[in-house]
């Protein structure tokens, strides 16, 4: 009974302290912080959003003299470094700029491998195994190479091999493959290089890998085959000097340190229309100015054939190392349309409708939305349309989608980057028009409406041998691909458009939510014309949303 009557009081008890306390916290005066705690809460949110860390304590004691964050605090972050690398990766979210798991950077018989040959850890390319030593995957043998001729290539250690050692090693990788091979294998040693991923040690390569050679062992068009070409099935062509014309991958590898200085091209466009206080964020755009690093110069000098197909790239990169980390600017040809042509953002929506929807739906907060009844069911007739513009069920989307696309129509697509101009690309071939079935070449049939890309007979017979991205547009929306994306910047009521969505995309960012439809409907309008008259000055949209009361009143 004791126990009991003992347990009741103390349970009293603590109710009413916890009856106590809400009442405190329920109360005017707990509810609303102190003007101390409330100035440096809000230089703390200020400084994580805006500069990505905790304020110095230098910082707050700063503050502490002042009734609020001084507009002198604020200005100086929105000049900061820390500032722009947080915008940066502002921009990376919006853009899902990333190409580390896109293996498209080189052509993979270029992409080497550290692999143990013997005693020591050799770098050899496997896809290029057949080509140097007739058989897939083998590598060399762990034995110095010292067999080459007057040009530079490397000769066989040994032709035919099947089985054993050779000068004394122990077999190659994967030997047992020789086994099988019509003729056996051409076998290498290893050379010693300095690469230029790290020009300061010395790696082994397999021989033929390292072979520096500028032309092959064959002849294309009559003349010696080029190493530099894109796709070389050439056994005198190597990597070049310094092993420049590959990549060693995988993880911490040269080709993911040129991925991220490739995804950052379009960010650090970005930031530079941003530190500007002349030009406007949507020069980022239009603008002919890229910028450009160490990797991403040796990449498009030397590495890049096979997937970049305009060889200007390479003519208008800085002659700077490898590990350079300097950002320059850099002049492109008029086709480009900053981040909208960039390497990296070409390469990750691949097709010319992902790089539209991608556009309209980052920067113009208007995503395309299938029907809410869903699509016919095939057997429609309707269903078979092969214009997606008029197609039942898919015309909500490619209406507007396809004349978008269309933007894009010279510039090159699933995994190749590059402008092709007029006279390689014309909107219409007679070639890829007469072509019979089955016999079309590549290059018609990925640009063309080809006898293998379309059975229906409608389309067939108006637009074979028709640009693909033209068919079924109008001569207005046709004229796209000689504009190029930069003409729908310039589209009347555009920048209005992307403006209003650029501040409904950074408030919800900034504050950390979806905004209600009040402040949708109210406050975005406001913060737009706040932008236009600021004459789209990024920091200056920054600055008045955090200075809003509704950024003060997050907690």
């Amino acid at each position: 009974m004791r126990t009991t009557i003992v347990l009741s009081v103390l349970f009293t008890l603590a109710l009413s302290l916890v009856t106590a306390a809400l009442a405190r916290a329920q109360s005017p005066v707990e509810c609303a912080p102190t003007e101390r705690t409330d100035r440096l809460r809000l230089l703390r949110q200020l400084s994580l959003d805006l500069r990505g860390r905790i304020p110095t304590e230098a910082e707050y004691e700063a503050v502490r003299a002042h009734d609020d964050v001084p507009d002198d605090v604020l200005a100086a972050m929105l000049t900061s470094d820390d500032f722009f690398a947080t915008m940066r990766e502002y921009h990376r979210g919006i853009l899902w700029s990333s190409l580390i798991e896109i293996d498209d950077l080189v052509d993979n018989r270029r992409d080497l491998r550290a692999q143990r040959v013997g005693a020591n850890n050799v770098y050899y390319s496997g896809n290029a195994a057949a080509t140097f030593r007739g058989t897939g995957q083998v590598s060399c043998v762990d034995v110095e190479h010292t067999r080459f001729d007057t040009a530079g290539h490397a000769l066989p250690l040994v032709e035919g091999y099947r089985s054993g050692t050779v000068s004394g090693a122990p077999a190659p990788r994967n030997a047992a493959r020789c086994e099988a091979a019509t003729s056996g294998c051409r076998i290498d040693g290893w050379v010693r290089v300095r690469p230029y991923w790290a020009p300061d040690t010395e790696i082994r390569v397999c021989a033929f890998d390292a072979q520096t050679a500028a032309t092959g062992l064959t002849t294309t068009s009559g003349a010696p085959t080029s190493c530099r070409a894109g796709i070389v099935r050439d056994a005198g062509c190597g990597c070049g000097p310094n092993l420049r014309q590959c990549v060693s991958g995988g993880t911490g590898g040269s080709e993911q340190t040129i991925a991220r200085a490739l995804e950052q091209e379009p960010l650090r466009i970005f930031e530079r229309v941003m530190r500007d206080p002349e030009a406007s964020y949507f020069d980022a755009f239009t603008t002919t100015t890229s910028e450009v690093n160490g990797p991403i110069a040796h990449y498009f000098r030397y590495a890049s054939a096979g997937v970049v197909e305009d060889g200007s790239m390479a003519t208008t990169m800085p002659a700077v190392e490898f590990g350079d980390t300097e950002w320059r600017a850099v002049e492109r040809s008029p086709e480009h349309a900053g981040v909208l042509t960039t390497f990296s953002y070409l390469l990750r929506f691949a097709s010319h409708r992902a790089r539209a929807n991608r556009f309209t739906t980052a920067f113009l907060c208007e995503p395309f939305q299938a029907p809410s009844g869903g699509l016919p069911p095939a057997t429609d007739p309707c269903s078979s349309d092969p214009n997606l513009s008029t197609r039942c069920g898919c015309e909500s989307c490619h209406e507007r989608l396809e004349p978008m696309a269309a933007h894009w129509g010279r510039w090159r697509f699933n995994g190749d980057y590059g402008f092709v101009n007029v006279a390689q690309l014309p909107r219409w071939s007679e070639t890829c028009a007469n072509c019979r079935e089955g016999a079309c070449s590549a290059f018609c049939d990925e640009f063309y409406v080809t006898r293998d890309t379309s059975s229906h007979p409608m389309e067939r017979e108006m637009w074979l041998g028709t640009l693909q991205v033209v068919a079924w547009r109008s001569e207005t929306e046709a004229n796209a691909i000689d504009v190029g994306p930069r003409a729908l910047i310039e589209q009347e009521g555009t920048i209005e458009r992307m403006a209003t969505c650029s501040a409904r995309t950074l408030a919800e960012h900034l504050l950390h939510r979806e905004l209600t439809s009040d402040e949708q409907l109210e406050w975005v309008p406001e913060l737009a014309q706040a932008f236009a008259e600021s004459g789209y000055r990024f920091p200056e949209l920054v600055s008045a949303i955090v200075t809003d009361t509704r950024y003060r009143a997050i907690r």
